[in-house]
């Protein structure tokens, strides 16, 4: 049997059951009722447009479903089935963050990355390589990674990485851009 709640932050604009349906009322009019549309996206999870404020905001429908009927909001949301557009009450659950990474890896057969485990710079096929030039452009060398450098020149990699991405100019007296 199909219940429609309110959505508690919403003072009774929109209603969503427990078969994640969604409806809103015609306030000027006739006060009917519309069933809205839910929009599957690439990684086929459904969502929808709400209106709050004169601002629309894109909301997942199965986070609305567990936050207005349980309303304990842990940090994810599973669902039981593995299916990820059924968002019946019954199939969803919450989990922290670590309870669905565990979960991830007993249920759904997910494998650790063994290649990738513990390897850094030049040994770590990921990498990017970086090159280091000086403040008039004067090419000095060409690192395999910025852990290196860090390890190295003990510049910290999140600074060579923001002059890379055209957010500094420089980084430790030097400019560093990703070897294309």
């Amino acid at each position: 049997m199909e219940v429609f709640k309110n959505i508690p932050w919403f003072k009774w604009k929109y209603q969503i059951s427990n078969l994640w349906n969604i409806k809103t009322y015609n306030y000027h009019r006739t006060w009917e009722e519309w069933l809205l549309k839910n929009k599957k996206e690439k990684n086929w999870y459904l969502r929808i447009w709400l209106y709050k404020d004169w601002k629309r905001k894109f909301y997942n429908v199965h986070r609305l479903v567990l936050l207005t009927f349980v309303w304990f909001n842990k940090l994810d949301c599973n669902h039981k089935n593995w299916i990820r557009d059924d968002n019946r009450l019954e199939n969803l659950e919450y989990l922290t963050r670590s309870e669905n990474v565990k979960h991830s890896y007993n249920v759904l057969w997910r494998k650790a990355n063994k290649t990738m485990l513990w390897k850094f710079g030049k040994d770590n096929p990921s990498s990017k390589k970086v090159n280091q030039y000086s403040k008039e452009w004067w090419f000095i060398k060409k690192w395999f990674s910025m852990i290196d450098v860090q390890k190295q020149l003990n510049i910290n990699k999140t600074n060579i990485w923001s002059c890379c991405n055209w957010k500094l100019k420089t980084a430790w007296w030097f400019i560093w851009k990703f070897n294309i």
